[in-house]
């Protein structure tokens, strides 16, 4: 990552990551003492890119329109003694067994775009769970995990406040109680179908009792 010389003409540093894309504007700064045991050595500096679009911009398998007919047939052609005959560890066997499985489900469930739940919260709430998430990328030591924990705390009082200030302001007026309560308590989809008379209309009134 670092390219300028650091050592006159030499380029003696590193600086080591696993996700290069989001550090940039790499500069070198003064020593961080004057004391001749350490005046040498330089500090650096540079900036970590957080797409807040990442954040919230999410993907996921749709397992509602998955082709369950041919994940079964995909299934149904392993040999499945093959497989098993490689190790007789039940861990090894039953990685194997998850690995073919998740083959099966990603070849035939599409995936859909989706957005995190964070893309609904207030933009500061959003700002901080941002600010948070940074704090991971950085060193963890003691410190920084003590920071993590008191932020993510913050960040759940945050939300638990922000929830019922939204229930309190929805339920005091009239205009939007009734559909704030109306969304818990509307019908859910249902797989039973309706029930239909010989003429094919639906049955809307409680019948009597069939004769056994």
């Amino acid at each position: 990552m670092i390219t300028f010389p650091t050592r006159e003409n030499n380029v003696l540093d590193i600086l080591l990551t696993c996700t290069p894309h989001i550090i940039t504007n790499i500069q070198s700064l003064p020593p961080f003492s004057q004391n001749d045991h350490i005046s040498d050595h330089l500090s650096f500096k540079f900036q970590l890119c957080f797409s807040q679009e990442q954040q919230t911009s999410l993907t996921k398998l749709d397992y509602k329109n998955a082709n369950y007919d041919n994940i079964n047939t995909y299934l149904s052609y392993i040999d499945w003694n093959n497989v098993f005959s490689y190790s007789t560890e039940i861990d090894a066997q039953y990685q194997s067994f998850i690995n073919i499985l998740k083959t099966a489900i990603h070849l035939y469930t599409p995936i859909k775009k989706s957005k995190s739940l964070i893309s609904k919260l207030p933009k500061h709430i959003q700002s901080m769970i941002i600010n948070r998430d940074k704090l991971f990328s950085q060193y963890q030591n003691n410190q920084i995990i003590e920071k993590i924990n008191q932020t993510s705390q913050k960040i759940d009082k945050e939300i638990q406040r922000y929830y019922r200030n939204r229930e309190n302001s929805k339920m005091s007026k009239l205009e939007t109680k009734y559909d704030f309560v109306a969304n818990f308590l509307k019908n859910r989809k249902t797989n039973i179908p309706t029930l239909i008379d010989e003429e094919n209309n639906p049955i809307l009134k409680i019948m009597k009792k069939p004769n056994k």
